[in-house]
């Protein structure tokens, strides 16, 4: 059962509602787990820390005046509260632990184009944890590197600091670990990609090279209506037409190269996990969810100065323009939750 010390913070009883509702399945004191370790690889929907450490080494060590969060946003994650790496690796007895947090020397440095560089040098540790590399903002196929900001490794460049890590301790991928692969929309919506092809294709190496070093169990979700968001709805028809349909066409074929993976490669078990679909759901039938917003962010204006649009922050879908709050957060850990009951 998930331990109610994570929701300390958290004393809204929609939480607790929630949890209830949805976690439905309890691991007994007395089942043998399922996994024996949990990586996950994405972006800022999955991040629980990494960006917020980066961040605050780089005004506390190298620049004082760089950006801070708005203090609305909880501690290291893009939402009001806890996110869904959060509540799934608690309900499958994990510690998640950022990636950042296991830099040899310091998780920063910055170089003489004045970017801030990740120090990639974790001594092996990843090898043998669960860790998060999931970083806000990360894409699938391109890393992000600008004077006076922080560095941000694409799924592609997270998956070869984990095989880096692998290769540092000359040990295999846990064959009984759990890996979730989740990213896709930063890819379309800073328009790097209008076709699906090269995003899809960066899933696939990252199976195939995790494949290959001994992982077998893999989660992977498909990218939500990227013309459905409160973001999208200050866009042009024509662009919020196009975002719709490259997500249509990313699942598509996201799915289609899953299925060839599973008849390719022996003993792979993949579970795709349609969150396209689980956000028609929420947004057709919200008050079956407990919300009564499911269209409008919560946040208001831009960064950092934010005014919110009222008293309860979960009585919304999104949190800002393009993230979810907490109870958001909360479906993803249960479609998450069924699918990887189901996938060993």
């Amino acid at each position: 059962m998930i331990s109610e010390t994570i929701f300390s913070q958290k004393s809204d009883s929609i939480i607790n509602h929630f949890l209830n509702l949805f976690f439905n399945i309890q691991l007994s004191d007395t089942m043998e787990p399922k996994f024996n370790s949990l990586y996950v690889f994405g972006d800022s929907l999955s991040d629980n820390g990494n960006t917020f450490i980066g961040q605050n080494y780089v005004r506390d060590n190298l620049n004082p005046n760089f950006d801070a969060p708005s203090p609305l946003y909880f501690p290291g994650r893009a939402s009001n509260g806890f996110i869904w790496t959060d509540y799934f690796a608690q309900e499958l007895g994990f510690d998640l632990t950022p990636v950042l947090e296991f830099a040899e020397v310091t998780p920063v440095s910055e170089n003489s184009n004045g970017e801030y560089e990740i120090n990639s040098s974790f001594g092996g540790n990843t090898a043998t944890q669960s860790t998060n590399f999931a970083f806000g903002g990360a894409k699938l196929v391109n890393d992000y590197s600008d004077p006076g900001n922080l560095f941000t490794p694409s799924i592609s460049t997270q998956i070869d600091w984990f095989l880096k890590d692998l290769e540092f301790k000359q040990i295999q991928a846990s064959k009984d670990a759990l890996y979730v692969i989740l990213g896709g929309a930063n890819d379309y919506l800073s328009g790097d990609f209008s076709e699906p092809m090269e995003p899809v294709t960066v899933v696939q190496y990252a199976i195939k090279s995790l494949y290959d070093v001994g992982a077998r169990f893999f989660l992977v979700p498909n990218v939500p209506d990227l013309g459905n968001t409160p973001l999208s709805r200050s866009f042009s028809d024509e662009e919020i037409a196009f975002l719709t349909d490259v997500s249509s066409r990313h699942n598509d074929l996201l799915e289609t190269t899953l299925r060839k993976l599973k008849q390719d490669l022996s003993d792979i078990k993949i579970k795709y996990a349609d969150f396209r679909a689980l956000g028609l759901d929420v947004a057709n039938d919200p008050t079956t969810f407990g919300l009564t917003n499911v269209t409008d962010s919560y946040l208001i204006g831009d960064a950092p100065n934010f005014s919110t649009a009222g008293e309860n922050a979960d009585d919304y879908l999104f949190f800002d323009e393009i993230h979810l709050t907490t109870v958001g957060h909360l479906f993803i850990a249960d479609a998450l939750w069924k699918q990887a009951m189901i996938l060993k």
